[in-house]
Parts: C-alpha cells; structure tokens; sequence
C-alpha cells in the first residue's frame, strides 16, 4: 500500500494506536521514548504554551551516536516519534504521538501525563 502524503504508517486502515508492536521496541527503544516524554512533560510543566516539540536528543546513557539515529529512525517508523524540520538554525525537532504513549503505558504500565497536541 502506499501512503497519501501526510498519512502515516499508524494511519493505515484497521490500525489503531493500540496495535502496539511491542516486539519491535528494545529497552533502548523504549529508553528513548520515555527520555521524549518526560522532557516534555517537564517543558509542559515550565512554559503553559509547550506545543510538544524538542530537541533532539543528543546523549542517552549509552552513548553511540550511530545508535541513537537508528533508534529515532525506528520509532519514526512504527509511528510513535514524529519530527519536523524547525529552522535551519535549530534543525530537526520531534515529538512523542499518541500511539508513543499508549506504547509507553502499554510496556510499562505507567500512565504518562506528557501532554501530546493534536496533529
């Protein structure tokens, strides 16, 4: 099947955020997504107009670079970060979806309270 552009892959018919491939997320996987919803429930808490964007993350705890890029790609893929191009000076920006947070609650069993915009 191939997408309409601006229809994402969790937007196929018959899809729904809680068909959660549980099985393509790793600790490393997951470790990232939370990093995203704590920064912006944290960026939530410090400014009331938080649209949901960040930057990108650029350290995690176990450190590889080349890592940390195929991870954003993964979780892009399965529909749970989204990414935008902000500006030329600020570069690429990401936000977790509805669908990243129903896996982080669904694999953790907590309830995340990051506040995620509509599309």
């Amino acid at each position: 099947m191939i997408l309409k552009p601006g229809v994402a892959a969790v937007d196929k018919p018959g899809m729904s955020e809680h068909d959660l491939p549980s099985d393509s997320l790793d600790e490393q996987n997951l470790l990232v997504l939370q990093s995203y919803a704590d920064r912006s429930q944290a960026a939530a808490a410090a400014c009331d107009d938080h649209d949901g964007w960040l930057d990108r993350l650029e350290m995690m705890e176990y450190g590889d670079p080349e890592e940390l890029t195929r991870i954003h790609g993964t979780l892009i893929a399965l529909g749970m970060l989204k990414f935008k191009l902000a500006s030329r000076e600020t570069g690429l920006q990401y936000r977790i979806s509805q669908r990243g947070q129903c896996a982080i609650e669904h694999l953790t069993g907590m309830t995340t309270t990051a506040a995620v915009p509509a599309p």
